[in-house]
């Protein structure tokens, strides 16, 4: 324990190899037969720099607090994996943490209240109702500066670095540089992916920046962890399977004679593609006035906010009247849905709820206002990510002759995927692609067009071989 235990350096390892003789002339060089050279494209060789490079000891007794568990398992069992009990464990941090503004309801309020012996004596302008009043303000402007899910996801990573931290006896009020570089170590020998390391930073920057501590985004020994997990665990990423226009007809006109509940979701999944938008956006499109506009040329949605758009300036969706796949026309079962759903309330609602314990059907039009006492768990008017896309895969099967093992790679993103693929195919200029689609960088079209391959393979077709 004590600054002068935290900062002694390790034991000097072996001395370094010798350097090679200078190179001269053009011919390719040739290292020392005792130096291996892994190759930069073998993924196993480029792990092994930082799975082999830490083999990690089990936890020592004399710290406070460690459990006696694995790395892997520890990340998991945080809050629970330690000597202390559940309840002890909030208290620590609570003690840790004392100095440190966070948002509310990452540390419960009963053990954030920590007396402080040290404190100097309150001034006049420390115990004036206006400064409090000031105070309590600025928490609650916290929860705006960023959205609720962006704060959720900072929390646990934070309170995972604090707690390796503390019962190490290390400052987390702030943390040092080098001792968060450690603790990147850790995640990466321990998680071996390359996510954990950079979660847990940005959730460290967002509480330096919200605590007015040295920023830490340039600090040398922080970036090679998180840079090194980039480089070892890169791959190729995992693609939604994007669905055709034809797909989405199917779903809409096989579910014509169907419960109102499933063709609500039938809806759902038409508005999303036609909007080319995420899940998110798709929760926010509501067929009140002022979100929805019906014109003789087609109809209009207005959302608050997109994921380029933190800001809430908003941004109207058009979209016209005509006859598409076999006739189809996506404005008139839109208008109809709305007709059937009562023109208020969001365009996806859930359609079931939980009420002690107890799991009921709503009833139509499934809108809260008509199920007074009922308690909803979660967003009353949002269905689970889960629950749509579940729905949306067995309607593939049923209605689109899709088997159920390929119906499992489509999901709710998969819905923007394929809308942004026709709109490459059918030529839109990429700048209304991106107005359209809420996106600020024109790379992500690359991304997107995954069914059209006559574009992507002209250039290895006109090398003529």
């Amino acid at each position: 324990g004590g600054v002068a235990a935290r900062r002694r350096r390790s034991p000097p390892g072996p001395p370094p190899p010798p350097r090679a003789p200078p190179r001269r002339g053009r011919g390719p060089a040739t290292p020392p037969p005792s130096t291996p050279v892994p190759s930069v494209t073998d993924r196993a060789a480029r792990e092994a720099h930082i799975v082999d490079a830490v083999v990690l000891p089990p936890p020592s007794s004399s710290r406070v607090g460690d459990a006696p568990l694995a790395p892997a398992d520890w990340y998991y069992n945080w809050s629970s994996a330690s000597p202390l009990d559940r309840d002890d464990v909030w208290s620590w941090l609570a003690v840790r943490l004392h100095d440190a503004r966070l948002p509310e309801g990452w540390i419960q309020p009963a053990v954030r209240d920590v007396d402080d012996d040290t404190a100097s004596a309150p001034t006049p302008w420390d115990v004036d109702p206006e400064k409090a009043a000031l105070g309590a303000a600025f928490e609650r402007m916290i929860l705006g500066a960023r959205s609720r899910r962006t704060l959720e996801n900072y929390r646990a990573p934070f309170l995972k670095l604090a707690l390796w931290l503390s019962v190490r006896g290390l400052d987390v009020t702030p943390p040092a540089p080098n001792d968060v570089s450690l603790y990147l170590v850790f995640l990466n020998a321990s998680r071996r992916n390359k996510s954990a390391a950079a979660s847990a930073f940005g959730a460290l920057q967002f509480v330096v920046w919200l605590n007015r501590w040295p920023s830490l985004a340039g600090d040398p020994g922080c970036k090679v962890p998180i840079d090194a997990s980039l480089r070892a665990f890169s791959g190729p990423i995992k693609k939604a399977a994007p669905p055709e226009p034809w797909m989405i007809v199917a779903i809409n006109r096989g579910l014509a004679a169907a419960p109102l509940a499933e063709r609500l979701i039938g809806w759902a999944v038409l508005a999303c593609f036609m909007i080319v938008g995420r899940f998110d956006d798709l929760c926010l499109l509501r067929w009140d006035v002022g979100f929805y506009e019906s014109h003789s040329w087609g109809l209009r949605f207005f959302l608050e906010k997109r994921k380029t758009d933190q800001q809430y300036r908003g941004q109207w969706i058009d979209i016209a009247d005509s006859s598409g796949v076999d006739g189809f026309s996506a404005v008139a079962a839109l208008r109809a849905a709305r007709d059937a759903l009562g023109a208020t309330g969001p365009v996806l609602r859930r359609t079931t709820a939980r009420r002690k314990g107890r799991k009921f059907v709503l009833r139509p039009p499934f809108f809260p206002a008509s199920h007074k006492g009922k308690k909803l768990v979660g967003q009353p008017m949002r269905m689970a990510r889960s629950t749509f896309q579940n729905h949306y895969q067995r309607f593939l099967v049923e209605h689109c002759g899709i088997s159920e093992a390929d119906a499992l790679a489509y999901t709710n993103h998969g819905i923007r995927a394929g809308a942004a693929t026709t709109l490459v195919k059918h030529g839109v200029p990429e700048h209304i692609i991106m107005k359209h689609a809420g996106v600020t960088s024109p790379d992500w079209i690359a991304t997107y067009d995954r069914v059209d391959l006559e574009r992507r393979l002209e250039c290895s077709r006109s090398l003529g071989l």
